[in-house]
């Protein structure tokens, strides 16, 4: 299985334990903050957006240069067969990662196709001149 395929799954793995940690964290925050303008809040929930990738992206970094190396210490020595309880989930990873990394890879596909699509029909309508509505129709609408 390809270094990067494999790199990829354990970082999604370990992308839900982070995920955790980032929410409790913010919950934490905003309950320690009730009193806290929206503008706040909200730019705390940015941070907390943020880290999400760049943690994700630098857990993937680190784990493809681990299996890196772990690839190349691997090609020097004979084989060995290993025995002992993580053989299973080192077992389990192997036939799930391609799919998880997979699944991963479509619905990032979906939501790139998704995003592209909002910006052509934001751009389309800006090159058409469309105006926002008037003050009266939009209070007849959410009213």
């Amino acid at each position: 299985m390809a270094i990067w395929l494999q790199s990829l799954s354990w970082a999604l793995v370990y992308a839900v334990g982070q995920g955790m940690v980032v929410y409790a964290t913010l919950w934490l925050v905003l309950k320690l903050l009730p009193a806290v303008a929206a503008n706040v809040k909200y730019h705390i929930c940015l941070v907390a957006l943020t880290i999400l990738p760049v943690w994700f992206g630098i857990t993937w970094w680190q784990e493809y240069h681990v299996l890196q190396q772990k690839w190349v210490l691997l090609q020097s020595q004979p084989l060995v067969w290993m025995t002992g309880k993580g053989d299973v989930l080192i077992t389990i990873m192997q036939l799930v990662s391609p799919w998880m990394a997979l699944c991963y890879l479509a619905g990032l596909l979906a939501m790139l196709f998704r995003f592209s699509g909002g910006m052509w029909q934001l751009l389309s309508l800006r090159k058409l001149g469309v105006m926002p509505a008037d003050e009266k129709v939009n209070h007849l609408l959410y009213v």
